[in-house]
């Protein structure tokens, strides 16, 4: 790798890594941005300077019998684009090729640092003495390979898991292979998710990160950066652009697949679980998961029986204003997000209906109120309502986002059933125009009829829907 760089730790220099250097990966929360020091905030500055989190690392790495070590904020130059943006496209790697990662658990200030080095305090650990009896506590693992807690260190790796305060010969441990670990010490541990290849191994890695508050809200997507690749190297590939994936199957074992531009379809129907954690990141685009702060689904609005009959049309527009058309074939993944990395907005063509957000009472009473979008025929006619998993938080008509009640939306439908069945399924994301009026943006998406004009109707329920779909209008949307 091209000005790959490590800390000298008998130094404390930033120095160019040598050919197979053997080095420790930290990983840690950033915190405030660094006092204007020696080289300010970019890389090649006097580590000397640095939070005690990373002398503590240091230190560490030294009593191991180790010489070097890599932190992204020293190791990369932040000041020089290219460069950061090949690391950080590299970053799986880097992790990978480590001796092991420190991560540093115990607090999300880098000045805390690591307990149990240099003064840092740790949690005793509790015991007590019942006659000839000692009876001791195995502490709390930690939530987030060496991970050091405030209570005690963490050791995780592909095979297995183990905690410091449980001390047990590894052969113990062991089955007859010398890979495989018994089932207390053989379970996923820290890292319960694992790139597995398939659509809900993505999520549920999106959904974790999404839990978590960042210091930096351009590192959305840098911060993941590391596990995209790890997804693109499976079998078979996931693909994402600005974090909204290529799903090659919707469920393990789905005799289902569809063509690349449809795929991205249902990468586009991730949702909140609970929107009023969330609010918009306007640096990044409303079709990702990464414009809004705030935890995400484990899974998309996609109903498994869809099919993928709207005749959507995709384009990405770049930024020279030139439109690149989705490919069909997924060989042709690689090139097109070679170029179409930077887009900030797709071209949809699809069937769209006027739409308007609604609130209906539960079994429960009043104060128990759903929401739902309602599906217009011209500007009266109600024709179905389906139930609405906005983006951000609605807490009435007069409340924080009261102009989703009182602007005119706008329904892309991007999938439905097929079936002769109820409910009938359909996917569709909901927009409203964006403040400047050149484009429009996401602000949530509807799955599942729950009322279509007379349901009790005999067999009329499906054709009554798809002679309404037969009607919408096809239009082209710049969603940005």
């Amino acid at each position: 790798m091209r000005s790959f760089r490590v800390i000298d730790c008998l130094s404390t220099k930033v120095v160019k890594a040598a050919k197979n250097c053997e080095y420790v990966a930290l990983s840690y929360v950033w915190g405030k941005p660094l006092s204007s020091g020696p080289g300010g905030d970019l890389a090649f500055q006097n580590v000397e300077f640095a939070p005690k989190v990373i002398l503590d690392s240091i230190e560490l790495v030294k009593r191991l019998g180790l010489q070097y070590l890599w932190v992204d904020r020293y190791c990369i130059n932040q000041a020089n684009a290219q460069e950061k943006h090949d690391q950080i496209c590299q970053v799986d790697m880097i992790y990978a090729s480590a001796q092991f990662a420190i991560i540093a658990a115990a607090s999300g200030d880098p000045n805390y640092g690591l307990p149990g080095v240099n003064g840092t305090s740790r949690n005793p650990q509790p015991a007590i003495k019942i006659g000839e009896q000692i009876i001791i506590s195995t502490l709390d693992s930690p939530d987030t390979l060496l991970s050091r807690s405030e209570q005690q260190v963490f050791f995780e790796c592909n095979s297995m898991h183990c905690v410091e305060t449980v001390n047990l010969p590894l052969n113990a441990m062991r089955e007859d292979a010398p890979q495989d670990f018994h089932g207390p010490f053989s379970t996923a541990g820290a890292f319960k998710t694992k790139a597995t290849g398939i659509p809900s191994s993505f999520m549920s890695c999106i959904r974790e990160f999404t839990m978590r508050k960042l210091s930096y809200e351009t590192d959305a997507l840098n911060a993941m950066s590391g596990v995209f690749s790890v997804f693109e190297k499976v079998h078979p590939a996931i693909f994402q652009l600005k974090g909204v994936p290529f799903m090659t199957r919707i469920a393990p074992g789905s005799p289902q697949t569809f063509t690349a531009d449809y795929e991205f379809v249902i990468g586009l129907l991730w949702w909140h679980p609970d929107a009023r954690q969330c609010c918009r990141r306007a640096i990044f685009p409303s079709w990702s998961w990464a414009g809004w702060a705030g935890p995400t689904g484990g899974s998309f609005r996609f109903n498994e029986s869809a099919q993928m009959k709207c005749g959507v049309k995709m384009s990405v527009e770049l930024p020279n204003k030139r439109l690149k058309p989705f490919p069909r074939q997924r060989k042709h993944i690689p090139p097109f997000l070679a170029k179409a990395r930077d887009a900030k907005f797709i071209h949809f063509t699809a069937k769209t209906s006027a739409c308007k957000i609604i609130k209906k009472a539960t079994s429960l009473g009043l104060e128990h109120q759903l929401l739902y979008a309602a599906l217009l025929v011209g500007d009266v006619s109600i024709n179905i309502e389906l139930s609405f998993f906005p983006d951000e938080l609605i807490l009435s008509e007069q409340g924080l986002a009261s102009c989703l009640f009182r602007e005119g939306l706008t329904a892309m439908i991007l999938a439905y059933n097929s079936f002769e069945s109820t409910p009938y399924y359909m996917s569709i994301i909901v927009a409203k125009q964006s403040r400047c009026g050149e484009y429009m943006e996401r602000v949530g998406n509807v799955s599942m009829v729950s009322d279509f004009g007379n349901p009790k109707k005999s067999g009329g329920y499906s054709r009554e829907i798809k002679d309404w779909l037969a009607r919408r209008p096809v239009q082209t949307i710049r969603l940005g």
